[in-house]
């Protein structure tokens, strides 16, 4: 289900090396990077006429990284994302920050739900940090606290339209 809206394209499917979103929401992956060992994904919703929704209203964003010490890796990473959040934001922002151990796409992961207001620094944001062994996924979404019903959108979309591919890409 392409169609172009000038630019970027948006689409309903979107599929790389690693996953793919098949959803009932209009996307568009603004900027793909690849790197040597980070592959990097960043889409944002459209609104029902057709126009992008401001990346600042709500994201998501997924970085793939291949890591030699995948164990270690995935430990680490979610530990200095949570120390991250606690040390810095805990003293210069009123915010909340949760930790949770659980299961995404049948992987053991790591969730991390931030929730900040600083005035225009303000922010919903949920981290889900996993690895299927080979690669480490770590996807943020996001959106400002005003948009609270997009957030949740963009966190379904995640958990329950997000699927890790096998390796195998089909052409479009």
């Amino acid at each position: 289900e392409y169609y172009e809206n000038y630019f970027p394209t948006t689409s309903t499917y979107w599929e790389n090396d690693f996953f793919y979103i098949d959803t009932y929401e209009e996307l568009a992956c603004i900027e793909e990077t690849d790197y040597e060992y980070c592959n990097y994904y960043f889409y944002i919703p459209y609104d029902e006429e057709g126009n992008p929704i401001d990346d600042d209203y709500g994201w998501i964003d997924v970085i793939v990284e291949i890591p030699e010490d995948i164990d270690a890796t995935f430990s680490e990473y979610a530990t200095e994302l949570y120390d991250m959040y606690n040390l810095y934001y805990g003293e210069d922002f009123v915010y909340t920050c949760t930790y949770e151990e659980t299961e995404f796409c049948g992987y053991d992961s790591v969730q991390l739900t931030l929730d900040y207001d600083d005035g225009e620094f303000a922010e919903l944001v949920k981290y889900i940090i996993f690895t299927d062994g080979e690669n480490l996924f770590a996807i943020e979404i996001g959106a400002e606290p005003s948009y609270i019903g997009l957030f949740d959108t963009l966190c379904d979309i995640v958990e329950n339209n997000l699927y890790i591919n096998d390796g195998s890409v089909v052409d479009d």
